[in-house]
């Protein structure tokens, strides 16, 4: 193995494995894809490359991948940080978008679908990925206060 390549090895195991994802909301809906490799749902995203910046710069990255599409105009308003069974760090940013849109070309390699959800009628808990859930519920009290004065 060369030095370089030993050097890479002994990086990789430094730093932690990480993804990110963008919760969308709009009016009283959230927006979530199902991933074909596990047949549950989740955000959109993926793991971290060494050309993104941020999170926000994954996330960002991966919906265009995944969705065709950039997510234009959406206000951040906080990240929840969740852990998987692999021991991977997946940040997920809650926004809100100005539109309900649709994606423009689904990635059929890596999604089933993808859909908009009434924040009341989510997948079951064994249809969606753990850490997923786990940023909804802590999401949930925000996403409802914020639902609860909209027509």
């Amino acid at each position: 193995m060369s030095r370089s390549a030993s050097l890479l090895t002994m990086l990789e195991q430094l730093v932690p494995a990480m993804g990110a994802g963008i919760l969308f909301k709009h009016a009283n809906e959230i927006f979530l894809v199902k991933n074909k490799d596990k047949g549950l749902w989740c955000v959109p995203g993926g793991m971290v490359s060494a050309k993104d910046l941020t999170p926000k710069d994954t996330a960002i990255r991966e919906f265009r991948e995944e969705l065709g599409m950039f997510p234009g105009y959406a206000e951040t308003h906080k990240s929840c940080i969740t852990q998987n069974a692999e021991g991977i760090t997946y940040v997920t940013i809650l926004m809100e978008s100005d539109t309900r849109f649709e994606p423009v070309k689904l990635d059929e390699a890596e999604l089933e679908k993808a859909q908009w959800f009434n924040i009341e009628k989510l997948p079951k808990d064994s249809e969606m990925l753990p850490e997923c859930k786990a940023a909804i519920e802590s999401f949930k009290f925000e996403v409802a206060t914020k639902f609860a004065g909209m027509k």
